[in-house]
């Protein structure tokens, strides 16, 4: 059996509240290794469950259909999807995503229109931050009035509902060393916009960066939590008023060759922790967060960013 699969089953048993999170990861894993009947089988499972859980692992299920040709099948599927009236619209979204990939952009606008019609009081409420375009709704307002703008549509109601995309390109930026400077500059000075990096260890370095500087990674903290937490960090900050973010990612080789040349341990001090973010930086080992549509998670996992760390339901 696969390594990543005995991990993902033993996260199950260990992690029972995340079921649905790991099932869907598992799902994308046996789709890698070829084993769709299985991938469909788990799919099928969370549907049946219903929940947020349920709409993600349909619009998966819907990928997949397009992706072998059962095009007929697909589109029953998201017929199923409108037809249960569900008030989150995370699934909605999902599917005006896939839809717009697919060049299908009325049919897209159409599910991204019905999933910002499912905002809730606390949604608009954020929307009315001086952050709010950098939230969940926030993006998803600003997608849709992308589509909208490449359709040659006016702005509607809910595009004002944040502000004009040149306004918030415009935004300054000033870098901080750490999401905890940064966020009590922010605090301080509302209103100013900065640029915060956050160092971490991708997926693939993280079981070795562990074992290897046991106090590098929490180690009350599963793989999950971790970027979990990470996600939550990002988001905080670009809530708080970041311009830009950028997540600075680790490896175990030139972490190894700076504790070398450090001569101390570095996660013991902000500025050595500073001085290698720094260094990873400006070698060009970063991403913007969250990553443009359709492109890699920031976390190293290799899926798409909507369909990992940036699942709605993080």
């Amino acid at each position: 059996m696969n390594a990543h699969i005995r991990g993902l089953e033993a996260e199950l048993e260990e992690y029972p509240d995340q079921r649905g999170e790991i099932l869907l990861e598992m799902a994308a894993s046996r789709l890698e290794m070829g084993e769709r009947d299985r991938a469909v089988a788990i799919w099928r499972d969370l549907i049946a469950e219903g929940g947020d859980d349920g709409d993600y692992a349909r619009i998966d299920l819907v990928e997949y259909l397009f992706g072998i040709g059962q095009e007929e099948d697909a589109r029953a599927e998201l017929a199923a999807l409108k037809a249960t009236h569900r008030t989150s619209g995370a699934g909605w979204e999902l599917a005006a995503e896939l839809l717009e990939e697919r060049g299908e952009l009325t049919e897209a606008l159409v599910w991204y229109t019905m999933a910002t019609e499912r905002f809730t009081t606390a949604d608009i409420a954020i929307l009315g931050e001086d952050a709010g375009w950098a939230s969940l709704p926030g993006v998803l307002v600003r997608r849709r009035r992308e589509l909208r703008s490449g359709m040659g549509l006016a702005p509607d109601e809910t595009d004002q509902l944040v502000p004009a995309e040149e306004d918030i390109q415009d935004l300054f930026r000033r870098p901080f060393p750490s999401v905890e400077e940064a966020a009590e500059a922010m605090r301080a000075h509302r209103g100013v916009s900065a640029e915060v990096r956050m160092l971490f260890w991708p997926r693939s370095e993280f079981d070795t960066a562990r074992e290897r500087w046991p106090d590098a990674i929490d180690q009350d903290l599963s793989q999950a939590e971790y970027y979990r937490d990470l996600e939550a960090k990002l988001d905080t900050m670009a809530s708080e008023g970041a311009g830009r973010v950028n997540a600075v990612h680790c490896s175990v080789e030139s972490f190894a060759v700076y504790v070398d040349t450090a001569g101390e341990r570095p996660l013991d001090s902000s500025a050595a922790r500073r001085d290698y973010l720094d260094a990873r930086y400006s070698e060009g080992h970063h991403l913007q967060w969250p990553p443009p549509r359709n492109q890699p998670c920031w976390c190293g996992s290799g899926a798409k960013y909507k369909k990992c760390c940036g699942a709605p339901t993080h």
